[in-house]
This record gives C-alpha cells, structure tokens and sequence, in this order.
C-alpha cells in the first residue's frame, strides 16, 4: 500500500532512525512500514499522523491516476 509518510517525514526534518525511535519501532520494521510492505495498527496510525500533522487520509492514502 502506498503511502506518503516518507514525504511528509523528511517535510518535518526528521531521519528514518529518529521517526522510528519516537514511534518505538525497529529501523526495519519502520522502513517496512514507510515502504508500505506492512500495515500500521489504528493506533500507530493515529500517531504518525499526529507527529506528521497530517490527517490519515493524507499520510496513508494515495489517489491513484487512472488511464
């Protein structure tokens, strides 16, 4: 799933190490969540979106172009 948390992540100044430390993650799954390989937890969800200060919609989801 693809999604924009990387985007407004550097946006905020902050590193993968930093942003997964506040969130209490690994580095890895972290990364694994920025690449959108694993979902968040509606909890974790809620907290990224604070820390981003972006509404979930806009950190996790990504209006696709269709042709």
């Amino acid at each position: 799933m693809k999604n924009r948390i990387r985007l407004y992540r550097k946006e905020k100044g902050f590193t993968q190490l930093r942003f997964a430390k506040i969130l209490q993650l690994t580095p890895y799954k972290f990364r694994s969540l920025e690449n959108g390989k694993v979902l968040p937890s509606q909890e974790l969800a809620i907290k990224i979106a604070q820390l981003l200060e972006v509404s979930i919609d806009e950190a996790f989801f990504i209006e696709e172009n269709r042709r």
